[in-house]
């Protein structure tokens, strides 16, 4: 059976605009949470429950956004391991961090979270708008 979402991969990562991308699942309530729905080949997040992943969610989905903004100045987050400085968060929404010039963007939907990784080649602006863009549509099809 085809991956209805991957064309939406495929179209961030070939359209230069991420290095690496993947649409993860959200909702605890549809056993959804930390789901991978789709990602690029290269990008290795197990299918479910990584705690990097988790971990993402929950700050995302932390209602308290003080509480979870001085945890990320203090702390960073975590993807597959590195340790991204948090360089833009809006609680419930969106969450941006670098690393030795690679970012990290991570918008979430309705349902999901969208998240890709761009390397030093690729304007980390210019990653955040296409996954902010992607991440409206899928809000718009309520995903």
């Amino acid at each position: 059976m085809a991956d209805p979402w991957k064309p939406y991969i495929d179209n961030l990562v070939g359209s230069k605009a991420a290095t690496k991308a993947a649409i993860i699942g959200i909702l605890a309530e549809e056993n959804q949470k930390g789901a991978v729905w789709t990602q690029s080949a290269d990008l290795g997040v197990p299918t479910r429950d990584d705690p990097d992943v988790l971990a993402i969610i929950d700050i995302l989905q932390n209602p308290n956004y003080e509480q979870a903004r001085g945890q990320l100045q203090s702390n960073g987050f975590r993807f597959k391991g590195t340790k991204y400085i948090m360089t833009r968060f809006e609680g419930g929404h969106h969450l941006y961090g670098s690393k030795s010039g690679e970012g990290c963007i991570i918008v979430k939907s309705a349902r999901t979270i969208i998240l890709a990784i761009c390397d030093s080649s690729i304007d980390q602006k210019q990653c955040a708008a296409a996954v902010e863009g992607l991440a409206d549509y899928l809000r718009k099809m309520n995903y």
